[in-house]
């Protein structure tokens, strides 16, 4: 690595034709040897009344060595003795800066690229305030410390990661150092960074190595971006088909409605007409019913006079019939009764008799009362045992066999 500082692209302030219109072609033309004017001095007019500053310059004017001020772009009355003093442009300048040999965090040596972007705002402060050459040899020096502090927060592994980022840290520092000469940063950025051969090979294999990790992770996440496409589009279409049977469904369910409906409505009229109907035929049938009411009337009526005429006739037979049955009975009740009376009388009759033949029946009576107390002691005797409990028993025993006629005229008393 070549350690000696060197620049890409410098400003420079460069002379040029009192021609106006073609001088301010020169800005943005670069040299041979990298320098690019930003402040034209155009030489001394000889004669004219007019001055016509280019469209996106601005252009500074002197009289007689005193400043004027700025011009903006126009045709504008100027005395042969007011000069343009400086020109600048209006548009944005792009300075390109390499510093080499930059320590990293880990004290690798490496070489960064800047392209800076910056405008001129005030064109007299940077004129008077600061010019090209100073411009140039201050950007130098501000950029090359804003570098070398970047780089040295980073290690050697991630220092390629500062390819391409737009530093907010350097145009601040830029802006900060140059804005009080009217010049102002708009952009910043790292264009290359070269590590060391024996450094960027083994580290160009562990990135290239990195990347195709990354370049498989994003081939895998592609394929399970595919697959969860396929299923998602798989997912939709069961979706859309389910929809559309869904929505067939409901087609179905709205047509059958209305099937039902009109059946409903079919089934309405039916029954009006059934009822209607049922009606018709209620009616004739209650007019049947009234005429077989009246028929049935006028033949119960029939049938009841008949009904009362067999039963008064019955009945006037079984009143005869019952009237002769009275008086057979109560005829046969008066023989009856003659009979009872007879009968009476004879008893009576033999119940004086036997009140006059009382006593001289007596004693034979007396004997036979004796002889079945004597039949009732043997009857007793041929039992076997006789138990007779009680406290009157022993009276019982005693009248029995020490007093035969008390018991026997116990036993007539009873």
């Amino acid at each position: 690595i070549n350690m000696s500082q060197y620049s890409v692209r410098k400003v420079v302030q460069q002379r040029c034709s009192s021609d106006l219109s073609r001088a301010s072609g020169l800005f943005g033309q670069i040299a041979a040897n990298g320098s690019i004017p930003i402040v034209l001095c155009p030489r001394k007019r000889t004669f004219g009344l007019f001055i016509t500053i280019p469209t996106g310059v601005t252009a500074i004017l002197a009289s007689n060595g005193a400043d004027m001020g700025e011009l903006p772009p126009g045709t504008h009355f100027a005395p042969p003795w007011v000069r343009v003093l400086y020109m600048v442009p209006n548009q944005a300048c792009t300075y390109n800066y390499d510093v080499v040999a930059c320590p990293t965090q880990d004290n690798v040596m490496v070489e960064v690229d800047v392209t800076l972007v910056f405008r001129i705002t005030n064109a007299r402060q940077f004129c008077f305030g600061l010019g090209a050459q100073k411009l140039d040899d201050m950007l130098k020096a501000v950029c090359e410390e804003a570098i070398r502090s970047m780089v040295r927060d980073v290690n050697h592994k991630v220092v390629y990661e500062l390819r391409g980022n737009a530093s907010d840290d350097l145009l601040n520092i830029m802006n900060k150092a140059f804005t009080k000469f009217g010049i102002i940063f708009v952009n910043s950025t790292v264009t290359n960074v070269l590590l060391p051969k024996e450094v960027a090979g083994p580290l160009q294999q562990i990135t290239q190595l990195n990347q195709n990790i990354k370049e498989h992770k994003k081939s895998h996440e592609f394929e399970v971006k595919q697959l969860n496409d396929k299923n998602d589009l798989t997912l939709q279409e069961i979706k859309l088909k389910n929809e559309r049977m869904e929505a067939e469904l409901e087609a179905e369910k709205v047509r059958l409605v209305i099937d039902l409906e009109t059946k409903k409505t079919e089934m309405e009229k039916r029954k009006e007409l059934s009822i209607i109907k049922a009606q018709e035929k209620r009616s004739v049938g209650l007019k049947e019913v009234n005429a077989r009411l009246v028929n049935e009337k006028i033949s119960a009526e029939t049938r009841k006079e008949m009904k009362i005429q067999e039963a008064n006739v019955i009945s006037k037979k079984q009143i005869l019939e019952a009237e002769h049955w009275s008086e057979n009975k109560k005829i046969a009740s008066e023989g009856e009764l003659i009979e009872a009376q007879n009968r009476a009388k004879v008893l009576m009759l033999e119940g004086e008799a036997e009140m006059s033949a009382a006593d001289s029946m007596k004693e034979a009576r007396a004997f036979q009362l004796r002889m079945a107390a004597t039949n009732a002691f043997k009857d007793i005797a041929n039992s076997g045992k006789l138990v007779i409990n009680g406290k009157d028993g022993g009276s019982i025993i005693s009248e029995i066999v020490g007093n035969e006629s008390n018991f026997v005229t116990k036993i007539q008393a009873s």
